[in-house]
């Protein structure tokens, strides 16, 4: 209703389960007196029964049908095309969860004790239709039509005014993703906003088939600081942005407004005047000198290398330092040697502890400006911060990088992310530092976590935007041998911390790693290429290739090219529908196969490789081509738009890497190529692209890491422009298209 005041009124509703009694009182068909006593009387019955069990499982109606025979469950809930809800005795969910888990299908036990839309409600349903038929029931309004669980399809006035309706809307199958399609059918292109806490049917609009236009949460999730008042008033900009008439008045208020001129650009004391010159004086050339176009293709390429520099003199660093601290020890034994060091520790909140630490929780940006404030009242604004959440006890592994990608995300890159933004207003210099370990793959060393990769975004961009926060990765190897070995790690860090910063940020070394006694800066190679012949390529003649995003830019690209000089069989995976794209290839003779998916669904993309083997045989590589995006610098970049451009390419390549190993683990033929689509962004680390940087430079980590264990041609191609080197010899700057 106070969005109604605001002028934001639906075309049409849909609610989850009790949700569409919410629809029913917005629609007249209950009164908001007896929705409640309807709610009332539903939890009564309801607990009164044995203990119950839900759980969310990632299959279609079809297959949990089959895994589930008999054993006195039911369909609660069908959310997606492939994502149910199982619901009955808690003892027959527990035997589920078990036969699931040993076919590795992840399922996850809802945190409820009572039953819903099961078998297990039939001796309530007696009692609760004597209760209905108490019920004032009318007839939906025209103006507010709404798509009944029951059905799928729209409410009617008979079913709406029946009061065997309500009794049997809490014992069927909520057909959720049946009303979504219908309502989405009908509305091609809408908005979808969700009306109550959290974003879990926010996630589901955005699983289905035909997916809307945008689908915009209005509440923050339980437990999250954000005020509730900037949240919605949020959601309404976005609604606006999407097309959305609002009532501006009704949105004010009587109270009076002035609009307030703000500066378009942060007060950094540089110069940008030019200085007045005599005619006469010759220009002066560019210190980094023309860019210049190279004309052969061969010489567009250059690869990653790393150079031995002389070791940091010791130093004692001064000052106060900031040490988000490990669970494997590094950060303590750091902060033990440094006399100004504040320890801070990822937990469920911000909170300070009796011992002076602080706790903040990686992704909440609001944890990371209270800590700050905090300092600042006592005069500790840090000069240094050693940033050391991607130091881990145990090595990680490409293995279980997908069940470790949320957690990784939030660990090694929207924490350093929210710092950065938490101190956008601070004029005071300092110097960010990101450790890890397990980062680089040097020489014959063993496998490496490639999700680590992601903080290389955080510690080229963030300097690059605001040379006062300087920023840089160092990769160490923890935990160690010996003592001596951690002593000498120790003593390696604490002499970065104390050396001076360079005058010039451009000369800011950004990728550092120890090895030994060793300190090792990133640099990069020219690599011409050796043939461009066709066989060389690694493309068979008649191979069967999945491209995702193969509708886009590059993957429609490839696709042709592939269709016209291999003859390729094309499994093209896409999220949109690209009809004049598909017409193209067809038009020069391209065999396709074409499917809507996500490709950071693993189980829909596990059933693209079923349908694509089945219509063409063995998939000979995999190019991996999806991608999308959302310039915007630091203090605006929000964690929302940065998973949707990670999520594609880091989580995407995961699923693919995950499905590569089943296929082989299965019998199938290994690939023969495993190709993966990257930016320049990931070595340049451009302004407005934090997000973006991470998730390519993860790319070329997976393709090192594949590369170690498989028997198939894995590449990650960086594509931008022409290039050559900058004026110190190091990294290649772009001029206007080429690769890394």
């Amino acid at each position: 209703r106070l969005l109604a005041s605001w002028g934001l009124t639906p075309l049409a509703m849909i609610g989850h389960s009790v949700g569409e009694y919410v629809a029913a009182c917005l629609a007249g068909v209950l009164t908001p007196r007896d929705a409640m006593r309807l709610a009332i009387e539903r939890g009564r019955l309801v607990e009164a029964l044995p203990p119950a069990g839900m759980l969310v499982v990632p299959l279609a109606p079809e297959e949990l049908n089959r895994e589930e025979p008999d054993h006195g469950l039911s369909i609660a809930a069908v959310d997606a095309p492939e994502l149910c809800v199982a619901s009955g005795p808690a003892e027959a969910v527990a035997a589920l969860e078990a036969r699931l888990a040993a076919k590795e299908i992840d399922a996850r036990r809802l945190p409820v004790t009572a039953p819903a839309h099961a078998a297990m409600l039939d001796p309530i349903l007696p009692e609760l239709e004597r209760f209905c038929r108490t019920l004032e029931l009318k007839p939906p309004s025209s103006r507010r039509p709404y798509v009944s669980n029951l059905t799928g399809t729209w409410m009617t006035a008979r079913e709406a005014c029946d009061p065997s309706y309500w009794v049997r809307h809490l014992r069927q199958t909520v057909r959720f993703a049946e009303g979504l399609a219908t309502l989405l059918a009908h509305h091609p292109g809408c908005v979808i906003l969700e009306v109550g806490p959290g974003r879990a049917l926010t996630r589901l609009a955005g699983m289905q088939a035909a997916a809307p236009a945008a689908a915009l949460p209005t509440m923050a999730r339980p437990g999250e600081s954000e005020s509730g008042v900037a949240f919605l008033l949020g959601a309404v900009g976005q609604l606006w942005a999407e097309g959305a008439e609002v009532d501006w008045t009704g949105l004010r208020g009587p109270a009076p407004r002035r609009r307030v001129p703000l500066p378009t650009y942060p007060f950094e004391r540089d110069r940008y005047w030019i200085d007045r010159v005599a005619r006469s004086a010759p220009a002066r050339a560019s210190a980094r000198g023309a860019l210049r176009r190279e004309p052969d293709v061969a010489g567009w390429f250059w690869l990653p290398s790393w150079s031995r520099t002389a070791a940091l003199p010791g130093a004692v660093p001064s000052g106060v330092t900031l040490v988000f601290a490990d669970d494997a020890g590094l950060g303590a034994e750091l902060a033990a040697r440094l006399p100004g060091s504040i320890v801070v520790r990822p937990g469920p909140g911000y909170a300070r502890l009796p011992d002076g630490t602080f706790t903040v929780a990686p992704d909440r940006r609001a944890d990371y400006e209270r800590l700050v404030e905090a300092l600042r009242a006592e005069d500790k604004r840090p000069d240094e911060i050693l940033h050391l959440w991607a130091v881990t006890a145990a090595p990680g592994s490409s293995a279980d990088a997908l069940a470790r990608y949320d957690r990784a995300f939030d660990l090694f890159f929207a924490s350093p992310l929210a710092l950065a933004q938490a101190l956008a207003l601070e004029e005071r210099p300092a110097r960010l530092t990101i450790v890890s370990n397990g980062l680089h793959r040097l020489g014959a060393e063993p496998e490496r976590d490639p999700l680590k990769a992601m903080l290389l975004g955080p510690a080229r961009v963030i300097g690059a935007e605001r040379p006062a926060l300087a920023s840089r990765s160092v990769d160490v190897s923890w935990p160690p041998a010996a003592p001596w070995q951690g002593r000498r790690v120790v003593d390696q860090l604490l002499a970065e911390v104390g050396a001076a910063r360079q005058a010039d940020p451009a000369r800011e070394e950004r990728v550092i790693a120890y090895r030994g006694a060793e300190r090792l800066v990133e640099s990069f190679e020219r690599a011409p290429l050796r043939t461009p012949s066709a066989t060389a390529r690694g493309f068979r003649d008649g191979g069967v290739y999945v491209i995702t995003g193969g509708l886009g830019g590059i993957g429609a690209t490839l696709a042709e090219d592939l269709a016209r000089s291999a003859r390729a069989k094309l499994v093209l995976v896409s999220r949109t529908a690209h009809p004049e794209r598909e017409k193209a290839l067809r038009a020069v003779g391209a065999e396709l196969f074409v499917t809507h998916a996500d490709v950071t669904n693993l189980f829909q993309m596990r059933g693209v490789m079923k349908e694509a083997r089945a219509r063409f045989g063995a998939i000979t590589g995999v190019i991996h081509a999806a991608g999308v995006l959302e310039e915007e610098l630091v203090p605006a970049k929000t964690l929302e738009s940065a998973a949707r451009v990670m999520a594609p390419k880091v989580k995407g390549a995961l699923v693919l890497d995950a499905l590569a190993r089943e296929a082989e683990a299965a019998g199938e033929p290994p690939l023969e190529l495993f190709l993966m689509f990257s930016s320049v962004s990931a070595v340049l680390g451009p302004r407005g692209a934090i997000d973006d940087a991470s998730a390519n430079a993860f790319l070329g980590a997976l393709a090192l890491e594949r590369a170690g264990r498989s028997p198939e041609a894995t590449i990650a191609v960086d594509w931008g422009g022409w290039r050559e080197a900058d004026e110190h010899g190091r990294a290649p700057r772009v001029a206007a298209g080429g690769g890394l």
